[in-house]
């Protein structure tokens, strides 16, 4: 009965530790303007299945994502915000994406 203890207790152990050895947090630089529309839209952007906690900073312009590795990558991460407009750091915005931010987003010098 003992030995059965044991197992069950390392079995749950096991269980829970692999489940959270997928989570991981990653910081990435996201071009934006700097109002909380954008903070907002770029958030809402990320906010998809295996993403777990989402923050933009506006000034420092840094995101930092906590995401489940085995639902989404860091690149299709930085591919959502670009197709919503907004240059990653590997990731540029389509012009036609850009063109569609409100006025005080737009973030790219002419």
């Amino acid at each position: 009965m003992k030995h059965l203890k044991i197992l069950l207790l390392l079995t749950f152990a096991f269980i829970g530790s692999s489940t959270y050895a997928h989570e991981k947090t990653d910081t990435i630089k996201v071009n934006g303007g700097s109002c909380q529309t954008c903070k907002l839209q770029i958030e809402k952007t990320v906010k998809v299945s295996g993403v777990t906690k989402v923050e933009w900073n506006v000034k420092t312009k840094l995101l930092i994502v906590t995401y489940s590795s085995h639902e989404i990558r860091n690149i299709d991460i930085q591919k959502k915000l670009a197709e919503a407009g907004y240059d990653t750091e590997k990731e540029m915005a389509t012009d036609e994406a850009y063109n569609k931010l409100e006025a005080c987003c737009k973030y790219r010098k002419k």
